[in-house]
């Protein structure tokens, strides 16, 4: 398992920086992309997720209270059970240690 937080656009968001915004988005796109070419499937799953909503909305500082969206990608029977039971943020982490078990 592994984890990753890329905190560097929620900055971008609460500056109101569209450049920033744009080319941090950019750069993460080309990360993801190499990722997803490279996965495999049976390697397990790759949950892309947020905690809160922000850069969706650069006409204000704070975070949004817009929903965000959970992206599952591996073997469709996981991404299955996974999302079966996922649908606010407080469900990732029980859904997560149910996979683990």
């Amino acid at each position: 398992m592994a984890f990753f937080e890329y905190w560097l656009s929620d900055y971008a968001g609460h500056r109101q920086d569209m450049d920033e915004a744009v080319s941090l988005l950019e750069m993460i796109d080309r990360v993801l992309g190499g990722l997803f070419e490279n996965w495999d499937d049976e390697g397990g799953l790759i949950l892309l997720t947020s905690d809160h909503g922000n850069l969706e909305d650069l006409s204000t500082r704070s975070h949004t209270l817009n929903p965000v969206p959970a992206l599952l990608v591996g073997p469709t029977d996981i991404r299955l059970k996974f999302a079966r039971s996922l649908a606010t943020l407080a469900d990732v982490t029980p859904a997560i240690l149910r996979l683990l078990t």
